[in-house]
């Protein structure tokens, strides 16, 4: 669901109700993106966020501890950072090294071999 203004600043003297029905249904509008309707989506690899802006990604870790792997991914711009889901063994997840780009993120891992689940936000 996006937010979108569907009021109208026109001349409020003269429409008075019909700009308060606009400024009623904005108001519900936004309410309704409060009470649970902002989701992330399904946690599959590279699917992108439902209504937030972002992508799951899932992937192991390096086989060898605290060395740098890179994620490939498809959020559009250099990400600002990630959400941990869910991993597979106990474990830190910890940014690389390498400056992220648009379409690659570098991590690294406390423990070798960790199924990683994350969300990319953008």
């Amino acid at each position: 669901m996006q937010i979108t203004k569907q009021s109208s600043s026109g001349n409020i003297k003269d429409n008075t109700n019909s700009y308060l029905l606009g400024v009623d249904n904005d108001l519900t509008n936004i309410f309704n993106v409060f009470k649970g309707r902002v989701r992330f989506g399904d946690a599959n690899s590279g699917s992108n966020g439902e209504n937030i802006q972002g992508q799951f990604q899932v992937f192991t870790s390096s086989s060898t501890v605290d060395t740098e792997f890179s994620v490939s991914h498809t959020v559009g711009a250099v990400p600002i950072g990630w959400l941990l889901v869910s991993k597979d063994k106990a474990g830190d997840l910890y940014k690389g090294d390498t400056e992220w780009t648009s379409d690659t993120v570098y991590f690294k891992s406390s423990v070798a071999s960790v199924s990683y689940t994350i969300f990319l936000l953008k």
